[in-house]
């Protein structure tokens, strides 16, 4: 994007200029953001302009001669068709040298109207310059021209959160043009999906104070970023925040390799299910949710029977293969809401989140047998896989995490030591200690 392109002006639709001409005398150079001429024929196409014409008419194209001054100021009376008018209304105003105020393409322009004869023409010649500045606004307009050189990703909004400019990193971070961008909000780049951070932004900033954070927003492809975004209001001079300066590093790669190193703490390497630590971590949890709600939970231990056999006749890589199946089995078993972790082995793990009743733990640990003991395939061979479950409920059998978890590895070699391919309960409950045999049969180092 050329620099022209990149050249936005302060967008304030909350302060559009008045149609009625604003008069003012006194130039001072020093307290206008921009100055340029025009040269224009009596039917105001333009012939001549200074260098900073294009920008601060906010035309796209640098190249002005040729076109119509109307095309850029809509509301100048100065029409092709009625050239006569037009140096009437330029004699008028010629003069008076006065200074007129009228809305242009980005910002409000400032036109004082002269013409010239010359060999017998009659030209009409512009002066514009942008409206004077109190010293905020001047401010405002000098960090403007710092930010369109700068390679940091920078915006400004109004006190209401639009955007009212973006530097060139910040449209090529997003993806977004500065028109697509001026007039809208944050919402535009996924706001939504981090209402919390967003609420303690502004909540932060209309205290007058800066705020620091790690945002995500996403590309207009669709790509998720994130970035290490600073924010601090400017303030007019009477003291009030007027606009926010956000100023951002795109800090993407470095989050994308911190949730992989905490990915790799947190989940089994060979199943994708939590690991014992993110195990710990959500029976952390699941008490604290209980104690807070009055409810409770079941933990399940489960653990492969004849599981040795299994990897002996068909090395790592198939054991490895039949734990996968089995972890994908076990999820499909539960609700999205419920956890299920590999603590090692071919032992799992099981919290059944707001299941407190032997019977509503029960039709779970059934469906999970039975959907175990439906044959795996390796290697062309069906592989009828049984496991023991051991079961304890929080809090009727204790409200201490490790003794919990104690008490159901005890329950889980009950059910192993009654022959497997059934549960057991860490309390004695009817029918609960009773092996639920299913008719499966083990293999053996020899497959049969």
């Amino acid at each position: 994007m050329s620099s022209e392109q990149d050249s936005l002006h302060l967008y304030k639709p909350e302060s559009m200029p008045r149609q009625v001409p604003a008069i003012d005398n006194q130039y001072d150079a020093r307290s206008h953001a921009e100055f340029a001429f025009l040269v224009l024929d009596v039917r105001g196409n333009i012939l001549f302009c200074s260098p900073d014409a294009a920008h601060l008419l906010g035309a796209q194209d640098k190249i002005l001669t040729g076109q119509s001054v109307a095309d850029f100021i809509p509301t100048l009376p100065l029409q092709a068709a009625t050239s006569g008018y037009n140096l009437a209304y330029i004699g008028f105003w010629a003069r008076n040298d006065h200074w007129q105020t009228f809305p242009g393409v980005n910002a409000p322009i400032e036109i004082r109207f002269n013409h010239l004869e010359l060999a017998g023409q009659t030209f009409v010649t512009l002066e514009l310059r942008s409206p004077k500045l109190n010293a905020p606004e001047q401010a405002l307009q000098k960090l403007i021209h710092s930010m369109k050189s700068s390679s940091e990703i920078m915006a400004i909004t109004n006190n209401e959160g639009v955007f009212t400019y973006v530097n060139h990193a910040f449209e090529q971070f997003t993806g977004y043009r500065h028109d697509e961008l001026l007039g809208q909000t944050h919402a535009l780049l996924g706001a939504e999906k981090s209402p919390e951070l967003y609420a303690q932004m502004w909540a932060t900033l209309r205290t007058r104070k800066p705020f620091n954070g790690i945002f995500i927003t996403h590309h207009k492809n669709g790509q998720t970023l994130h970035e290490d975004r600073s924010t601090r209001p400017f303030i007019d001079h009477l003291g009030r925040p007027t606009h926010y300066i956000f100023s951002s590093r795109d800090v993407s790669d470095r989050e994308r390799v911190i949730q992989r190193l905490e990915r790799l703490a947190n989940h089994d390497g060979l199943t994708g299910l939590p690991n014992r630590n993110l195990f710990m971590d959500r029976m952390r949890q699941a008490m604290t949710h209980a104690m807070r709600r009055n409810t409770g939970f079941s933990l399940l231990l489960l653990d492969l029977d004849h599981f040795k056999a299994i990897n002996d006749r068909f090395g790592h890589a198939g054991g490895d293969a039949l734990l996968i199946a089995v972890a994908n089995r076990l999820k499909r078993c539960v609700r999205e809401e419920d956890t299920v972790a590999r603590l090692g082995g071919d032992e799992f793990a099981i919290i059944l989140s707001e299941t407190m009743q032997p019977d509503a733990a029960l039709i779970v640990v059934e469906k999970l047998i039975q959907d175990l003991r439906q044959p795996f395939v390796l290697e062309g061979c069906k592989l009828p896989t049984n496991a023991s479950i051991g079961i304890a409920l929080y809090p009727e059998d204790c409200i201490g995490l490790d003794t919990l978890i104690k008490f159901a590895d005890i329950a889980m070699y009950r059910a192993k030591s009654a022959g497997g391919n059934g549960y057991h309960f860490h309390r004695q409950r009817g029918t609960s200690a009773r092996s639920a045999r299913l008719g499966a049969a083990p293999i053996n180092a020899n497959g049969a």
